[in-house]
């Protein structure tokens, strides 16, 4: 985790080329999170019912819509993400070239790479003790497993962690610690669960279009699912960085394909 940034550190004051930096590191991301979020706005919005318009003129409005979103989640996080100890350590570096990308890569590949195999097997798991009416409708699940990994390995954790997660820890910290200092570890985890319980009910409007409903059942797997492995992320990206939240949730879903 990093030192919180000194509330000292007002725009103003800061050179052009670091007030340049956090856009550019927001288009890097942005541009990484582009095909996962199209894709999974056309896989939804081929399956609603679309009235007299075009057959492409959800999907297209969807990715509209999620790319905005996905623009302002990398934006703030970005911005906000040095102010409370969080950051991306290996994508920091190349877009600031400072460091050494390589040894940031070294450093986020074990925890990636550990969260990644704890997290296929919390998934593996729960689907053997789900009954099989009920695996199927997690919308993550019923997806091609490119869009799996390029829209919830990729372009969730930049909305869900880099985005909602540094916003909240933002606010909250600026609220319940005045005095500045790194946020402490309960305020963290508290905005650890917050983000990992929003983003598990975000899949939800994906699971209703997928599976043509949303039954108590399927509202408690997916809200489960989602927020216990959400838990993980979100530890993985406060201690390792972003790079290694989002390996860990591509591996967990690369590993975890076919067997939930």
């Amino acid at each position: 985790m990093m030192d919180p940034a000194s509330d000292d550190d007002a725009p103003a004051s800061l050179p052009a080329e670091e007030l340049r930096q956090p856009l550019r590191l927001s288009l890097l991301l942005w541009l990484l999170g582009l095909p996962g979020v199209v894709g999974m706005a056309w896989q939804v919005g081929q399956r609603l019912p679309s009235g007299h318009l075009p057959g492409w003129a959800l999907p297209v409005m969807g990715s509209v819509q999620s790319l905005l979103l996905l623009a302002a989640a990398v934006f703030f996080g970005a911005w906000l993400s040095p102010r409370v100890g969080l950051g991306a350590p290996m994508l920091g570096s190349l877009v600031q070239r400072r460091g050494r990308p390589v040894t940031a890569l070294q450093q986020m590949w074990l925890p990636g790479v550990a969260g990644g195999v704890m997290g296929a097997a919390w998934m593996v798991t729960l689907a053997q003790l789900t009954p099989d009416a009920l695996a199927p409708g997690d919308p993550v699940q019923a997806l091609p497993l490119w869009i799996k990994l390029l829209y919830s390995g990729v372009a969730e954790e930049l909305l869900v962690r880099w985005g909602m997660m540094s916003v909240l820890l933002f606010a909250l910290w600026r609220m319940l610690q005045p005095r500045g200092g790194a946020p402490r570890s309960g305020l963290v985890w508290t905005v650890i669960a917050l983000a990992a319980l929003l983003g598990a009910a975000s899949n939800l409007p994906a699971a209703m279009a997928l599976m043509g409903g949303l039954s108590p059942e399927l509202l408690a797997y997916v809200l489960l699912n989602h927020t216990v492995f959400g838990l993980l992320a979100g530890y993985i990206y406060w201690r390792h960085g972003l790079g290694a939240a989002i390996v860990a949730h591509t591996l967990a879903l690369a590993l975890s394909h076919g067997l939930t």
